[in-house]
């Protein structure tokens, strides 16, 4: 499966590279809109799961692991595994898909009861 960075890149409306998501999975910039909004127009879109990718610098620190919120605004469920990552780690993936390197993505299973 290939990472696809979506159009455009903050997710917070329908993107513009529809075809190019689906079946792959999402890359997308953190802010400006809720999570549960990010990965909606990721999923609606077609893709096969979500990396949100934090701000560099936010607060002066790469912060890699942040709870992804839900919004009761939204009431549509979210049916693809989706991730946060560090700003470190976000732009390394930025660079990656803008040369065109395919990357191989592993996402944990975990099971809530």
């Amino acid at each position: 499966v290939k990472i696809v960075g979506m159009v455009p890149a903050l997710g917070c409306a329908a993107p513009s590279n529809s075809a190019e998501l689906r079946g792959n999975v999402a890359l997308i910039q953190r802010g400006e809109c809720f999570f549960k909004e990010k990965v909606l127009h990721a999923q609606e879109a077609g893709a096969t799961a979500v990396i949100v990718t934090n701000i560099p610098g936010q607060d002066g620190e790469d912060r890699s692991a942040l709870v992804m919120a839900d919004s009761y605004d939204i009431p549509q469920s979210i049916t693809i595994p989706s991730m946060c990552v560090g700003s470190t780690v976000g732009g390394v993936l930025w660079e990656l898909i803008l040369e065109n390197v395919d990357v191989l993505v592993t996402f944990p299973v975990v099971f809530l009861s």
